[in-house]
Formats: C-alpha cells, structure tokens, sequence
C-alpha cells in the first residue's frame, strides 16, 4: 500500500491513479510527508494543511521498493567483511606452520663445584656469676622532731614510752626547755608503717576500748591504718584488745576532697560526725599588743553538741608552752594571765573532741568527732 502524491489518499497495491483527485501516481515515486507532525504533503504544496508549517525541500521518503534494495546491500556488504575478516585470520596461522622448524637441543656443560670444609664454630660459655651476699639493714632509730606546743610528757604518752627512756636515751631531764625543731631518740618504737607515712607527723587520740571493737574497726573509724596504730603503740599487744584498754590513735591530717566522680557502683565513704571547724578570728599572723590586750579566738559552728562533746582548742607558743581549752561555744577568750611579757608567736587550731579525760598535766584528751581545723598563728605581746 502507498499514498498519492496530489492529495496523500491512501492507494492500494499496484494501483497507479487516485480515486480522489483521479492524478496518477507511479509506482516508484516517493511520497512527501510533513516533517513537523508527519502528514502526508502534495508535491506541489509549500504549507502543511494539518500543522499549518512550511514544508519547502523537506526529504522525500523512499518507497517500500527502493528501501528493500539499500537493505539487500547493506546486507552483502555486512557478509563480504565478515568472511573477508575470517580469511586474513587463517593467513597468518598457515604461514607460522609451515615456516616452524624444531628448535635445536642445548648441550649442558656443567663443572661441579668443588666442596669447601666448613669450619665448626665452638660455642663460649658465659662465665658463672658469683653470688653476693645481701647486706642486712642497719635498723635506724626513731627520731622525733619537736614541735611547737609539745612537752616530753606528750612525746612519751604519744609513742607510749617511759618519760626515763626518752631522758636516758637524749640526755636531757623533764625541766630542759626544748627547742622547735629540736630532735629527740625515741627508744624502743618503729618510725615507718606500711602506707610509707610517718605516724607521729599526725594528731594522735587516746581511744578506750568498747566491747566489740578490732583493731581494724578502730582504724576504718578514725580514717588512718592497722599498722599506724600499731607504730603508735610499739609497747602494747594488740592482736587481742581488752575492753577499757587504752590505744593511741594516730589521725591523718586534714586534706582537700575533691568533688567525687560519680560512677555506676558509688562506694560509700565514712565522714565524721561533725563539720571541721573553720578559724574566723583573729586573722593568720595578727599583731595583738597593748597592757590590755586579750586575745578573743572565734570559728564556725559545726553542730549541735552533745552533753559530753566540746569544741577544744589546742594552744602552743614559741616557748614551749601547751595548753587545751574545752568550751561548748564558738568562741573563747584566752585568761589575761597567759599574756607572754614579751613578743611571742601562738599556734592554734579547734577540734570537735567527745571527753575523755584531763591529764596530769591539765590536757584535755578525748574522742575526735571531727578533722581539725586549719592552724593559725597570731603574735601577742
């Protein structure tokens, strides 16, 4: 089937002339198609009647007839290649068998090395080293320096020595002033206990046995060690603990916790059972002078007190003297009598203390219930 060329009508097979507009249409003519909507176009016209566009020297599509042929040689020279190709294949292949000849059989020519001996390597013992025998320590006595507020009477009840043994051992008698900074040897006590700290550089407590007490339990109460009190007690048996027995606790001195981390298993850390004091007046280092001075010491509460628990405050000076003075205030003023008659530096710091007892001496001992406070020192006169 094709169209006519005039007016595009649809013509059947082998038809030559319209039956619309009766022009006649050979077979081998080409029929012109509109390019922009692909309508059938006359010959003669210039504009499309469908799409209304110029249609001037548009292509003219080859008809069902003359497609076939260009077909037919597209084919033939798709086939020609094709056995033009496998014949330039076969060549070169042909012309590498006929031209191969077999190679020609190398003679080996080899010498045999001759063997040379290898020489035997003699192994060189080390020598044996010779065992020396390991030096026994020297054991070191106990050297206590003194300090400020401390008499012999306190360095004999701290290290639970006899008063004679101290005399005996440095020379000296109960009425040799001493000296801060002055070194005494302490007979018969251990100076280092297994933590690397020196015990007697810590406030030491007379504690009293109660039923039910261990040494353990004594020393996770109080914060400090087995071995510390052990090194304070050098005298006493302490494996079995008697009720009423009296054993001097070492305390750690007062440091700085920082802010705990907190952790999926928190461990739960004692604390006293009071706040530490801390010092208000006077200031670190005040000049307190004048016939009627009176010295007026002040710090913070640190709870409500029980009947038998105090606020004692420890005073030293540069002379030697050592005083203890309980109170259930949060202030104390020092007796005018204790006015040094001449320039003196005073240490002192509070404690929180359950009362035990008062010494020979006029010292207050007891029950820590809380750290010590800072020390401060003032100078009166």
């Amino acid at each position: 089937m094709h169209q006519c060329i005039n007016c595009g009508a649809t013509l059947k097979a082998g038809q030559n002339r319209c039956d619309v507009c009766g022009a006649e249409t050979p077979y081998h003519k080409t029929q012109r198609v509109c390019m922009n909507c692909g309508a059938p176009a006359a010959q003669n016209v210039k504009i499309c009647m469908m799409c209304e566009q110029p249609i001037d020297a548009l292509p003219r599509r080859a008809s069902s007839f003359s497609a076939s042929w260009l077909g037919i040689l597209i084919g033939l020279a798709v086939v020609g290649g094709i056995v033009y190709g496998f014949l330039q294949l076969e060549a070169p292949q042909a012309l590498g068998s006929a031209s191969s000849s077999p190679p020609a059989t190398a003679t080996p020519f080899f010498i045999p090395p001759t063997d040379t001996p290898t020489p035997t390597v003699t192994p060189t013992l080390p020598p044996t080293p010779t065992l020396s025998p390991t030096p026994t320590p020297t054991p070191k006595p106990l050297i206590h320096s003194i300090k400020t507020g401390e008499t012999l009477n306190f360095i004999a009840r701290k290290y639970n020595v006899s008063l004679e043994d101290i005399e005996q051992a440095n020379n000296i008698t109960q009425d040799t002033i001493l000296q801060v900074g002055q070194e005494l040897v302490i007979p018969f006590a251990t100076d280092i206990d297994t933590n690397g700290e020196n015990s007697r550089e810590h406030p030491i407590i007379l504690y009293t046995v109660k039923s039910g007490d261990t040494l353990s339990g004594i020393a996770f109460e109080y914060d400090t060690s087995v071995s510390a009190i052990e090194v304070a007690n050098p005298g006493l048996d302490l494996d079995i603990l008697s009720v009423g027995q009296e054993v001097l606790v070492p305390l750690r001195p007062p440091t700085f916790t920082p802010t705990p981390t907190i952790t999926p298993t928190p461990t739960f850390t004692p604390r006293p059972p009071f706040l530490t004091p801390v010092l208000l007046h006077p200031q670190d280092d005040a000049l307190i002078e004048g016939d009627t001075s009176s010295v007026l010491l002040n710090w913070t509460s640190s709870g409500t007190l029980d009947e038998d628990t105090y606020y004692v405050i420890y005073l030293s000076d540069n002379a030697g003297r050592f005083k203890t003075f309980p109170t259930r205030a949060t202030s104390y003023r020092l007796p005018p009598e204790l006015r040094p008659s001449q320039l003196s530096t005073c240490s002192w710091y509070v404690v929180v203390m359950k009362k035990i007892g008062i010494d020979a001496e006029d010292i207050f001992y007891g029950k820590a219930l809380s750290n010590p406070s800072q020390t401060r020192t003032f100078r009166w006169r």
